[in-house]
């Protein structure tokens, strides 16, 4: 939990100095394992998260965490801003293998390279945990791709990139996070309740109206409303208006604050042009002459992993390097693959963009309210065209949820599978991870996994159901310290990997990797959460090649 004034000052136990750059930094936060105020209430609906929860002791993922994604720590204590990564002195080298001639390859060759970070005393760094990203783009941005970084742990990365097209690219490194960033995030957001975000229950009974808050976890009180899910036991709590009953909350609205920045600001490893997001040495020219690169694949109903990079753009078109995509873009294809097809859409705004872009090409008419992804996500939108035999449904996730309304409209995606038919022609597409992002992992780990097993019990009573879970998309970090406290790509990341870990498990269930997709545009789009048609055409296209395979 976080608080202010004295509490806040309880939980963090900070020495802050001058150190003789002039930088204040946070050395007690870094010496000593950050423990969270825990007396939050502790129900019996609680019972059913206790063993992932039970050590409450520590910020470190528990074990059940760390089984399913591992981001090696800084092995020292970060004491001084030059102890950090610093992309002045950090450094990357195109190796000599594969190159025909300095810099220029052959197209069906693998680019490899490697990083090195150094610290602001231009030390080599001994210990792992960066988070890069390396990119090729050709000199119009139309066709690009991203490359596998393997962390060696020692301050070195390697880099390969496989060579899927040919003609002139440039060659770019950024460093994201440095690796005592992501450590700091970690602690941050090792917490029940969601930093810089508070919760408020709107109780109206028509003569009384009170503002109460409520969150998933909350401090130990006498007088609650417990709105916990009777069948996954996923807690949900707010605190009891004095004249109003539990039931009558008419809206959630959520008011966001930087309380819990102000620890990362003071830290100096979240500065825009410093240590966020910025490029390492210079872009580097490289020339492709043509080659092969003939890859031989086919759809795979059963779960594929998709593989890191997962694809590249050619020309503006995503080709996956793991499954064959069809090219579906005139209206009657799309209207073709539609046909007597029942598609349930559950989740947040970045799959609500699915119905929304879908809809006029099927030439649906709404039953539901359509509206646009950045006025409101709420609520059961269906549209439905007869004579075709086709509908389109979707529905929000559960709460935590940042978009306001009433629980009503917030179904739990376990109730909207349990309640679906299901059968050949019904599919299933879903995604679920933003509006929990600033929580412990613990609780994703948890939504996941009654998810998780929803989908088994749905295949298992309607074999033929085609389901799909959506990944989550990259964003820029502009609410890293501002508007938001802690957004950063990183905890996406985390819970994107996550995600792929925990639903490889079920067999029939398919992974649509947007991960990738929105990566390769960033920094090209405004808005890689929400990116524009350009990049949804894209997904939507990986999405029904397995809706309609052939």
């Amino acid at each position: 939990m976080w608080a202010s004034g004295r509490n806040r000052r309880k939980q963090f136990v900070l020495l802050i100095f001058f150190a003789s750059s002039g930088y204040l930094f946070i050395e007690q936060f870094y010496k000593t394992e950050y423990t969270p105020n825990w007396n939050v209430v502790l129900y019996d609906s609680f019972d059913a998260i206790a063993e992932i929860l039970k050590d409450k002791s520590t910020f470190r993922e528990k074990p059940s965490v760390e089984k399913l994604f591992s981001w090696p720590a800084p092995t020292q204590p970060y004491k001084h801003p030059d102890d950090a990564t610093d992309p002045k002195f950090s450094y990357f080298e195109v190796l000599p293998e594969n190159q025909l001639v300095k810099n220029q390859f052959q197209q069906g060759n693998t680019l490899q390279l490697t990083i090195v970070a150094k610290n602001g005393r231009n030390e080599r760094k001994r210990y792992g945990g960066d988070f890069f990203r390396v990119k090729l783009v050709t000199d119009n941005g139309a066709t690009r791709e991203l490359a596998q970084i393997i962390d060696n742990n020692n301050g070195t990365y390697t880099v390969r990139l496989p060579l899927y097209f040919s003609g002139v690219a440039e060659l770019t490194v950024y460093l994201i996070h440095p690796s005592e960033a992501i450590d700091l995030l970690r602690r941050v957001t090792s917490t029940k309740k969601s930093p810089g975000l508070v919760f408020t229950g709107v109780f109206d009974n028509g003569e009384f109206v009170e503002h109460k808050e409520c969150n998933m976890w909350l401090e130990s009180i006498i007088r609650f409303c417990d709105f916990t899910h009777k069948k996954t036991k996923e807690p949900w709590f707010c605190i009891k208006p004095v004249n109003v009953d539990c039931n009558s909350q008419k809206d959630l609205t959520i008011q966001r604050n930087i309380d819990a920045g102000y620890y990362l600001d003071k830290s100096g490893l979240f500065t825009r042009g410093k240590n966020l997001r910025v490029l390492i040495g210079k872009p580097t020219r490289i020339v492709i002459s043509p080659g092969n690169t003939t890859l031989y694949f086919s759809l795979n109903r059963s779960f594929l992993t998709p593989p890191s990079p997962s694809g590249y753009f050619l020309n503006d078109v995503w080709q996956s390097t793991h499954c064959a995509i069809r090219s579906i873009n005139r209206n009657s294809d799309h209207i073709d693959c539609l046909k007597n097809k029942r598609v349930y859409l559950f989740g947040d705004s970045t799959i609500r963009q699915w119905y929304s872009y879908y809809v006029p090409f099927g030439h649906l008419n709404k039953l539901g309210q359509l509206r646009m992804y950045f006025e409101s996500i709420l609520g059961i939108n269906t549209a439905e065209n007869k004579v075709i035999n086709t509908s389109i449904h979707f529905a929000a996730h559960g709460p935590p949820l940042q978009n306001g309304g009433d629980l009503q409209s917030m179904p739990y995606i376990v109730d909207s599978l349990d309640n679906l038919e299901g059968g050949p022609g019904t599919v299933v597409a879903m995604t679920i991870g933003f509006h929990l992002l600033l929580y412990d992992p613990t609780v994703y780990v948890r939504r996941l996994q009654t998810i998780r097993d929803a989908v088994v019990r749905l295949l298992e009573r309607s074999p033929g159901t085609l389901v799909v879970f959506k990944g989550l998309n990259t964003y820029e970090m502009d609410d890293v310290l501002h508007s938001q406290c802690c957004l950063s790509e990183w905890l996406a990341l985390r819970y994107e990997t996550i995600a792929r870990t925990i639903f490889k498990e079920v067999e029939g269930l398919v992974y649509v990797d947007t991960w990738d997709i929105s990566a390769s545009t960033q920094y090209m789009v405004k808005d890689s959460l929400h990116p524009d048609n350009r990049v949804i055409e894209n997904e939507m296209q990986v999405f029904l090649s397995f809706v309609c395979p052939t």
